[in-house]
């Protein structure tokens, strides 16, 4: 839904009451400013992260915590105590420190602590969310080539870090007589017998369990006939 993903009218309206109520007192020098630094924070699906948003001089400003969107816009999650997205986040306020909790891999991008008051003070944090490699089936699951083809095999993977795509076979080794290869794609090259079985493409990225699929490759080709020469 649009307004889930956007500074919408909702959020414009909440941010410019509060913010119009947001004040200090005393000189530039006393001014609210952060105290906490930037940080870039790596975390697995389903774990908690803290955001920290201290400061100094905070007096009544209110304390707003958005979402800013890897691929534009943002969302305003907390406005002082009050919590806006609540279907999207688990999110609490402890302090001036925002704790998200269950995270996912769409939580990812960068965080922002903002007041406004005679002037913005902004404080990114950037949240880099790793997540199980998952492989998909490119090629055919099953195909049936005439002996002398060439037969290309394709998966593709998705995770955070990046997986790495490996091909072996069920039974045996691979034509080349390797084990096991590396790589998007396996060429098998002038296919005769030896090449029909069973393929799998794993993709791993060291966060949780392998991901694994199956290709299969059947080898046609013409009767052989094979004669035993009788010597006289």
């Amino acid at each position: 839904v649009a307004t889930t993903d956007y500074y919408d009218d909702y959020d414009k309206d909440k941010t410019s009451h509060y913010a119009g109520e947001s004040h200090y007192e005393g000189g530039y020098d006393h001014r609210p400013i952060f105290t906490a630094t930037s940080q870039d924070f790596t975390v697995q699906v389903k774990d908690h992260i803290t955001f920290p948003c201290d400061g100094e001089n905070l007096g009544n400003t209110i304390l707003m915590f958005r979402h800013l969107l890897p691929r534009g816009g943002h969302r305003l999650l907390y406005v002082g105590d009050t919590m806006l997205k609540p279907r999207l986040y688990s999110l609490k306020k402890l302090g001036n420190s925002f704790i998200l909790s269950n995270v996912s891999k769409d939580h990812a991008g960068k965080y922002e602590c903002r007041i406004e008051t005679q002037r913005v003070e902004q404080l990114l944090h950037t949240l880099n969310v790793q997540y199980p490699a998952t492989v998909k089936r490119i090629s055919k699951e099953e195909q049936r080539v005439a002996k002398g083809s060439t037969v290309t095999l394709t998966c593709e993977a998705e995770g955070n870090p990046k997986a790495a795509i490996s091909w072996s076979k069920l039974q045996g080794h691979l034509p080349s007589g390797a084990k096991s290869e590396e790589g998007f794609s396996l060429i098998l090259d002038k296919v005769d017998r030896h090449a029909e079985g069973t393929y799998i493409c794993t993709a791993s990225n060291g966060v949780g369990p392998p991901s694994s699929t199956r290709m299969s490759v059947q080898v046609e080709y013409a009767p052989e006939i094979i004669t035993d020469q009788v010597s006289k």
